[in-house]
């Protein structure tokens, strides 16, 4: 698997990151899959620490704006893509989905997601900003939903509370304007 990333690691500065999902399958669009791959970007921010600032899980990929305290993004990736596979896998054993499981293994060991990764740091209050918008809005964008607020599964409700969407799990807020 490719470690290469299309930014350095940079210590106190977020990034803006895209993992897509091997071959673009939509494994997202399994409720139980999507908010297993958020529980556990929260985890793994908690744990390595990092500021989880959006995310959304679409429904072949995976975008969330975060800042590793250490600058060590690699690191951070290095542990929440092999054990969201793990729990993918684990998931459709348990619900007796022998296809997706089979799936996973196709490439000999059990991969859920594309190589490589994308990066990108975010220096500036107004690219935030900007990223922050782009996450919440692509589900829009995609056709999925009318508003960023119908979209179950992204950070946008803690942005904006008035609209009753409810995060699935707890981001760090960043101040917008």
């Amino acid at each position: 698997m490719s470690t290469r990333l299309n930014s350095p690691d940079s210590e106190g500065v977020l990034h803006y990151v895209t993992l897509n999902i091997r071959e673009r399958k939509t494994v997202f669009n399994r409720p139980e899959y999507a908010s297993m791959i958020l529980d556990l970007l929260r985890f793994e921010c908690d744990r390595h620490p990092a500021t989880l600032v959006a995310y959304v899980a679409m429904p072949d990929h995976l975008h969330f704006l975060f800042g590793p305290r250490d600058g060590k993004v690699a690191r951070f990736l290095s542990r929440l893509k092999p054990n969201a596979t793990r729990n993918i896998d684990a998931l459709a054993a348990q619900n007796n989905r022998d296809k997706e499981r089979q799936w996973l293994a196709e490439k000999g060991k059990r991969e859920l997601w594309q190589d490589g990764k994308y990066s990108l740091p975010i220096y500036s209050p107004q690219w935030i900003r900007e990223k922050i918008e782009y996450i919440h809005n692509n589900p829009v964008r995609a056709g999925l939903v009318e508003s960023p607020s119908d979209f179950l599964h992204s950070s946008f409700g803690a942005y904006f509370p008035e609209s009753g969407h409810q995060p699935p799990v707890k981001v760090d807020l960043v101040e917008l304007f």
